[in-house]
């Protein structure tokens, strides 16, 4: 028999065998289940960043960088959504969660969040980036991507 792999957690081996898949003449089954891997995986997120999003504000809030307002909780929600909803296509690609897929999501939102001016590179001294000449969406795009690789190695994930 043919089989299917996922390493998703919200797509079990019954999900997989339920979903009819159909037979390609060179005996391989066409991945019908990268819908409801889509599916599962973009709206899985949505309550667990909205906690963590109340709790990142109220911790940002708590240090007297931001007051806790709707704006501040929605935009710790929506970055925590986005960086979760960026792997869902790499993992659908791939047929597997890899760390590689938290650094490519975490580098390319830090840039765009520093682009945007909506973050700031954590862990550098600003003079750096005169001293050296270095660009700030650079650095910050390897300082997320890499934090993000590092947490995910950490919590298991796979190369």
């Amino acid at each position: 028999t043919l089989s299917i792999t996922c390493n998703n957690p919200f797509i079990t081996d019954h999900t997989l065998r339920s979903k009819k898949s159909k037979q390609l003449r060179n005996g391989t089954k066409k991945m019908s289940h990268i819908y409801y891997h889509q599916k599962q995986c973009l709206t899985a997120p949505i309550i667990p960043s909205a906690i963590f999003g109340c709790v990142f504000a109220g911790i940002d809030s708590m240090s007297g960088m931001n007051r806790l307002t709707p704006q501040v909780v929605g935009s710790y929600m929506a970055g925590i959504y986005a960086y979760n909803a960026v792997q869902c296509p790499m993992e659908a690609i791939h047929g597997k969660q890899s760390s590689i897929h938290n650094l490519i999501a975490g580098g390319s939102l830090g840039y765009i969040g520093i682009r945007a001016g909506r973050l700031g590179v954590p862990f550098v001294d600003p003079y750096a980036f005169l001293r050296f000449g270095l660009s700030p969406a650079a650095v910050g795009a390897a300082v997320y991507g890499g934090m993000g690789f590092l947490l995910a190695t950490l919590g298991g994930k796979r190369i």
